[in-house]
């Protein structure tokens, strides 16, 4: 693991009080969020504790308190979070990155809405800052800091966890599920009255081709488990290690249905556009189920 601390200064340096745009969690639900990860804290790591969680929306790089007005900033701002749809943040168990180890959100979109939303009140101001919007919703336990390239990103805390996270949700407002489709789960159907196509057309079968296959629904079968995401979904093949693997990307995935799939280690799954099924792959063993960049969960597998 590499030090945080040694990232940021490059463009941060100590002393330096920039300004941010946070979404904090009540001190009730930063206590169930940090609560059970306090024991990872070996040489090399920084708890940050639960007075410390936060969730970044925007760091204004280079932008301090007194470059702009802040009260008038903060009452713009407050005016166009007015006009976000309330929503719900569901926080995953955590995971070991290069420079923290995080507790991932869960949806993305009307999260990086609300990034766009105080980015373009803070640049209203006309101030001079370079954006550092968060990609993701995320909140950090720990930051690495001297020391770290001595962590074991495997066993952080010096052998396996016990503690299971509970399900901790945040309300920027008030409680309002996201408007976007669900992903639902239910004992699944008899598999042919599911391989018709809702149109006509004819479907795709076998290992995707190197090409993206772009749809708006997927239905993944994993064990009992029929899992249905909607939104902007891309299959495609991929080589690995001289392996060949499918890759699916799915939008704002929920930590529920990754640790479904993982439990399950074997799944398939058939791509639809408008109800016309695009794509049906073969059963496949799961290789990996992680989070990209921007928040969409991407998972491959082989036959």
């Amino acid at each position: 693991m590499e030090d945080f601390f040694a990232k940021v200064g490059r463009f941060w340096p100590a002393g330096r009080r920039d300004l941010h745009w946070h979404i904090l969690p009540t001190p009730a639900e930063a206590d169930a969020l940090i609560a059970p990860y306090q024991h990872l804290v070996p040489p090399g790591l920084q708890n940050v504790g639960a007075a410390g969680m936060h969730c970044t929306l925007l760091h204004a790089i280079g932008l301090g308190r007194d470059d702009v007005d802040i009260d008038a900033l903060v009452k713009d701002a407050a005016s166009r979070v007015s006009t976000v749809q309330p929503f719900t943040l569901t926080f995953d168990r955590p995971a070991v990155g290069s420079f923290a180890i995080e507790l991932s959100g869960w949806p993305g979109r009307p999260f990086t809405a609300l990034v766009d939303t105080v980015t373009q009140a803070t640049a209203s101001t006309g101030a001079a800052f370079k954006p550092g919007p968060s990609r993701y919703p995320h909140m950090s336990t720990a930051y690495t800091t001297a020391g770290a390239k001595h962590v074991d990103p495997g066993h952080p805390q010096g052998g396996p966890g016990r503690h299971r996270p509970p399900s901790v949700r945040h309300r920027p407002r008030r409680p309002d599920p996201p408007r976007r489709a669900v992903a639902r789960r239910r004992a699944h159907p008899a598999r042919a009255d599911r391989r018709s196509p809702a149109r006509g057309g004819e479907r795709m079968t076998g290992f995707p081709g190197h090409r993206p296959i772009y749809g708006d629904a997927v239905h993944i079968t994993a064990g009992a488990d029929l899992l249905v995401f909607a939104g902007k979904i891309m299959t495609r093949g991929i080589l690995s290690g001289g392996r060949g693997f499918a890759e699916l990307v799915l939008p704002d995935a929920d930590p529920q249905q990754r640790r479904d799939l993982e439990r399950a280690g074997r799944y398939q799954y058939e791509l639809y556009l408008e109800g016309r099924l695009l794509y049906s792959s073969p059963e496949l063993t799961l290789r990996t189920a992680q989070r990209d960049g921007d928040g969409a969960l991407v998972v491959t597998g082989s036959p």
